[in-house]
């Protein structure tokens, strides 16, 4: 029979090299504030969350780094082994740069079932704390953000006759519609795709394993 001490060191062994096979790798992802699929303040936004699942169900972990813009693109071209969250347009083609699709969405805008374009002006759309989507969308409709802290609120907002317009994406609109008995409907013409990739280096390991993630149907979009 082995002994306790020997035992025990067997089981860390085991332990160790399980943790390690569970765990291949560790990759690195940059970004930059871009709320509400990107925070620099610890919080996991949409597009991070879903890097994050993918690589964990591929056997990996992230680290994520937040730099200002200009400087995430530079630390991303410096180093061939990170990843970058955003898009590849945003690069030029000389970097010798591909991608996997991370999340793909689509922008819907609410209204009341009953909606005329004969509303009081200026048009109050909800806008969530720091969406960056949902202040370019405003600015589109030439329509008065106001502040809200999340789709409920929102959307109980709505209900009062307190706003006129909600931006949602499509999964959350459907809820809310539903939710609502019907009383409110997508604005007609205002739903918008929006594509956030997962960039990397051509013939880098890491751009291997986003490839086998993505082959495998890892990212899987909301």
């Amino acid at each position: 029979m082995m002994p306790a001490n020997k035992l025990l060191v067997t089981i860390l062994i085991i332990f160790i090299s399980f943790c390690k096979s569970a765990f291949a790798d560790e990759f690195r992802v940059i970004s930059f504030h871009y709320p509400p699929y990107t925070y620099q303040d610890g919080r996991d936004g949409l597009a991070i969350t879903n890097i994050r699942k993918a690589f964990e169900r591929a056997g990996h972990r992230v680290n994520v780094q937040y730099y200002p813009v200009a400087r995430a693109f530079q630390k991303f071209l410096m180093d061939k082994d990170a990843f970058f969250a955003g898009h590849i347009s945003q690069f030029k083609a000389s970097d010798k740069l591909d991608y996997v699709t991370n999340l793909n969405v689509t922008h819907r805008v609410l209204v009341s079932s009953d909606y005329t374009n004969a509303v009081a002006s200026p048009k109050r759309i909800a806008v969530l704390r720091d969406d960056q989507i949902g202040i370019d969308i405003a600015k589109q409709m030439n329509a008065q953000p106001v502040s809200v802290e999340n789709n409920q609120q929102a959307f109980e907002m709505m209900l009062a006759g307190r706003l006129d317009f909600l931006n949602c994406l499509s999964f959350e609109c459907e809820t809310l519609i539903t939710q609502s008995g019907k009383k409110l409907s997508v604005l007609a013409g205002s739903e918008s795709s929006f594509e956030l990739q997962l960039v990397y280096h051509r013939d880098s390991n890491s751009g291997k394993q986003a490839l086998l993630a993505s082959e495998k149907g890892f990212f899987r979009s909301p």
